[in-house]
């Protein structure tokens, strides 16, 4: 493992994932309370908040591989030298990437009940999926491999042939 050959597109991937990982914990959608007291909420039966796992339905699953994928890209340009198995796995990060960010398009415009507008979270999270999906395509677009270190040229001694 050598963190050195990390390029820029993957440190990326590898920063929001993180960063996707943490919003789904934070608050996605808080109600439009449109002045009523949060007693008044908690009493007719709306949540005062929602957090991505618990709000999102089946798409908390797609980011879940999202972040999977992308730390599998990740891994793969960190313990493999070899295109055949990186250029796979940002394919496969690629297309959970677009899906989720449709999906997530779709959250933002569309929250899951009618009372809920999104929150910081889901903002956090959607600028996330598309940090993951930019890095895969970084990736797979630039094909720029880390060189190895060069080895010192041995040194050849003229001596006469016996």
């Amino acid at each position: 493992m050598d963190p050195a050959r990390l390029r820029p597109p993957e440190l990326l991937v590898l920063f929001s994932a993180i960063v996707l990982a943490i919003s789904l914990f934070s608050r996605w959608y808080e109600p439009d309370a449109g002045g009523i007291a949060t007693e008044e909420l908690r009493a007719s039966g709306i949540p005062e908040a929602l957090s991505g796992w618990e709000a999102l339905g089946r798409l908390d699953i797609l980011l879940a591989l999202l972040i999977l994928a992308g730390l599998l890209l990740v891994a793969m340009f960190l313990f493999t030298n070899s295109p055949a198995l990186q250029i796979p796995a940002g394919v496969l990060t690629i297309l959970v990437g677009a899906i989720a960010l449709v999906w997530s398009v779709v959250r933002l415009i569309n929250p899951p009940g009618e009372s809920l507008d999104p929150a910081a979270g889901a903002f956090l999270g959607f600028a996330a999926v598309a940090g993951v999906l930019a890095g895969a395509v970084w990736s797979n677009r630039s094909e720029a491999v880390p060189v190895p270190p060069e080895q010192p040229v041995p040194e050849v001694l003229d001596t006469p042939a016996p």
